[in-house]
């Protein structure tokens, strides 16, 4: 049975944020729905950025787990925005039927991927 993020959904966003109280960014947002699902990461993987964990390896290693990239993403997998340099910008979870969570400036929300156009290269990893 899948842990529900329902009520991770409409918390605002704030920039380090760690809680619902005080709202998330993109990266404590995804931190707080992989721990419902059984997995640890840290506050930040690698020199203070989560995308440099991401960065020019097809691996992230997570606190003694590794997360590696797949094309075929399955509920609960990671999302990873790049920019046109190849550099994650933006992380979200990836639900189901083209949809994937996230917290932005907007708050976390819902997102359809085919229509989310903020970013246009994506790439999943997976536990």
């Amino acid at each position: 049975m899948r842990p529900s993020i329902a009520d991770l959904i409409g918390i605002k966003y704030k920039q380090n944020g760690k809680s619902k109280t005080e709202g998330f960014d993109c990266y404590e947002f995804v931190r707080e729905v992989e721990r419902r699902y059984g997995h640890t990461m840290p506050e930040v993987c690698y020199e203070g950025s989560f995308a440099k964990a991401f960065r020019d390896s097809s691996e992230c290693v997570v606190t003694g787990s590794k997360l590696r990239r797949t094309g075929s993403p399955n509920f609960g997998d990671i999302i990873l925005f790049l920019d046109g340099n190849g550099n994650g910008i933006h992380i979200g979870v990836w639900l189901d039927d083209g949809r994937f969570a996230h917290c932005d400036k907007e708050g976390s929300h819902v997102s359809r991927l085919s229509t989310y156009t903020s970013w246009s290269t994506w790439r999943f990893y997976t536990w």
